[in-house]
């Protein structure tokens, strides 16, 4: 109830304000979380509307849409979109990669960019597994693996790099 009050609030924000764009920022992480809720309680084809109606909010051709913060979001919901392994999850994971890989491009890079670039690479690793398609799963468990290694000596002290990547080891 608390999503949809919020998201009501920044639909109408959007409408007020169209040429805000953070706005539609503000509106896409709402619905990327109470996607992530809907998607927790097993409601897989109500999150992915919800996902699907984030992404939405980001025109490609729009200068705003390519902005870092843009495509971190994307990035974010596409793998979150992938996550729920659905038909079309193994392009939603690839463009995820795609996305995170742009930052990664970037001067001076995130860190929180390449560990979202590493769980998508290991989101996409884990789905080719239950396809069975282990020779194309075997380089992104490998890719993963090296970016989270990354990170652990980028960020010793990050616990949530460490625990993902104990993860992805396992």
């Amino acid at each position: 109830a608390t999503f949809q009050e919020s998201a009501a609030i920044y639909e109408k924000l959007v409408a007020a304000h169209p040429d805000n764009f953070d706005y539609k920022i503000g509106q896409a992480r709402c619905l990327r979380d109470q996607g992530t809720v809907v998607a927790s309680l097993g409601h897989a084809a109500q999150a992915e509307a919800i996902y699907r109606k984030a992404l939405a909010l980001f025109d490609a051709k729009s200068a705003k849409a390519q902005t870092t913060e843009s495509i971190r979001i994307q990035a974010g919901l596409l793998n979150n979109l992938g996550d729920l392994h659905l038909p079309g999850a193994e392009k939603a994971f690839g463009d995820s990669i795609a996305l995170s890989t742009r930052l990664q491009a970037q001067p001076s890079p995130a860190n929180k960019d390449l560990h979202n670039l590493a769980i998508a690479q290991n989101n996409l690793a884990d789905l080719l597994v239950t396809e069975k398609r282990l020779a194309d799963a075997g380089p992104l468990f490998a890719q993963s693996t090296a970016n989270f290694e990354k990170l652990v000596a980028n960020a010793p002290k990050a616990i949530d790099f460490q625990s993902h990547f104990g993860i992805v080891l396992s």
